[in-house]
């Protein structure tokens, strides 16, 4: 059974389901999407400090920014990786698949919100305060924004997507996964044109894609 979460916002008491590390599963376009756990893991970690032995764990890693933090990489590990240096992982979360495919995604440190209407943007303010989550950006779709984990937070950004949705004060809420074909290909507003194929890039930790001479994210923000 979920706990809940009373939350105050402008003067209003919500009640918030608290989701757990086991609810494997994602909201998008309102539907409930379940995911299957896997043996991999997505980690951020600091770079200069972290043991050999780990990073040799590691079979891909870029660097990634986060604010008040140096020399940090994030990378994905090999399926049977022991990480014994867990105190300079900073962020990790397992590969998962979707239920009706066998290719596996994982989780970035990122994820996306859309707003009711543009004056819900002091609720947007106060959720993030409430849950230690950055707003990164505000995107090129309409109402959209670019949330991203911080080191105080105490979910991580599958958690959190899931949180804001089921809150019931936001549009929407996904969060942002490398390696998925079928949501690189969902978002129609980049991709009403199949005869031109869309790219796929992952800088910095965050999965892009990249059509004709523009870069957008997955919810269609355009990266200058």
């Amino acid at each position: 059974m979920k706990t809940k979460l009373v939350a105050l916002v402008l003067g209003v008491l919500f009640t918030i389901p608290c989701v757990s590390y086991a609810d494997n599963y994602y909201w998008y376009k309102g539907d409930k999407i379940t995911l299957e756990q896997g043996s991999q893991q997505y980690l951020i970690f600091q770079d200069d400090l972290i043991k050999e032995s780990d990073k040799a764990q590691i079979i891909y890693c870029e660097d990634v920014s986060i604010p008040g933090f140096s020399n940090l990489k994030w990378g994905v590990t090999k399926s049977d990786a022991l990480i014994e240096d867990a105190e300079h992982v900073l962020y990790q979360t397992p590969s998962f698949r979707v239920s009706s495919d066998n290719h596996y995604i994982f989780v970035t440190h990122r994820f996306y919100v859309k707003l009711k209407s543009s004056e819900d943007m002091t609720v947007l303010q106060d959720f993030a305060t409430q849950y230690h989550v950055e707003i990164e950006g505000k995107g090129a779709l309409s109402l959209w924004y670019i949330m991203r984990w911080s080191v105080d937070a105490t979910y991580n950004a599958l958690e959190l997507a899931n949180i804001f949705y089921e809150s019931g004060l936001f549009a929407s809420a996904e969060p942002e996964f490398i390696n998925s074909i079928e949501l690189l290909q969902a978002n129609q507003q980049i991709f009403d044109n199949q005869s031109q194929k869309p790219a796929k890039l992952i800088r910095g930790g965050q999965v892009l894609v990249k059509k004709g001479d523009k870069t957008y994210t997955l919810q269609g923000t355009e990266i200058k």
